[in-house]
């Protein structure tokens, strides 16, 4: 949240386009929330686990689940709006928790 004074020193607001993680929320197996830095090794992960499993894997950046359904609010929330979309509650989503 801004307080007031924050408020009134923004010169540029610009409007957030919504993402396709909202409009279209993948409708895999299981879904896999990355922190963008392991991003890279855990698409590699979700093809391995899709073709020894003969399930489809996707792999969701966490900073789109913030966007899209968080409007932007680091809180736990974004994610329990994300994972009762009518796609998402037939299958597993699982949160990859990453330290910097």
């Amino acid at each position: 949240m801004w307080t007031r004074n924050e408020a009134r020193a923004t010169t540029d607001i610009q409007a957030e386009e919504p993402g396709l993680l909202r409009n279209s929320p993948p409708a895999s197996d299981l879904v896999i929330i990355a922190h963008p830095s392991v991003r890279t090794g855990l698409d590699s992960y979700a093809a391995w686990r899709g073709s020894r499993s003969g399930i489809s894997v996707d792999v969701v950046d966490v900073t789109d689940v913030y966007r899209d359904f968080g409007f932007g609010q680091f809180d736990r929330w974004p994610f329990a709006i994300f994972s009762s979309t009518p796609t998402r509650r037939r299958c597993p989503t699982v949160g990859v928790p990453v330290s910097g």
